[in-house]
């Protein structure tokens, strides 16, 4: 019974991160997947692609992930801070000096979503 009650709590908590992410993605402009598409592809990529299987960052595209990561920290702007301040490997902005924090959220957003533009 213990597990059948974790089990679902996991599957409540997993589902309402992946609204909240269709949520934020469907209510942001294009521009802002635009900026966050050139953010990511020039500083990171190297550890978000989904590819890398050498870090535990959250990858692009990986809407579980990146729900269980909101759902855990309650707000878009949390996961943000954590892109400015740095966390755990992570080095401060991504080492993205010159990026403003709404340019991390671009690139968060646009990591979230895990669509590349067609052009």
């Amino acid at each position: 019974m213990k597990l059948l009650t974790l089990i679902l709590m996991f599957l409540i908590v997993a589902s309402a991160g992946a609204t909240e992410i269709n949520h934020l993605i469907d209510s942001q402009p294009a521009d802002v997947f635009t900026k966050g598409e050139k953010v990511y592809k020039q500083y990171c990529m190297a550890c978000h692609a989904p590819s890398n299987i050498m870090v535990s960052s959250p990858k692009f595209g990986d809407r579980k992930d990146w729900g269980e990561r909101l759902a855990n920290n309650k707000t878009l702007e949390v996961l943000v801070k954590s892109a400015v301040r740095g966390k755990n490997a992570m080095p401060k902005k991504g080492r993205c000096v010159n990026c403003k924090e709404s340019d991390l959220k671009s690139a968060v957003l646009f990591m979230m979503r895990g669509e590349v533009a067609t052009n």
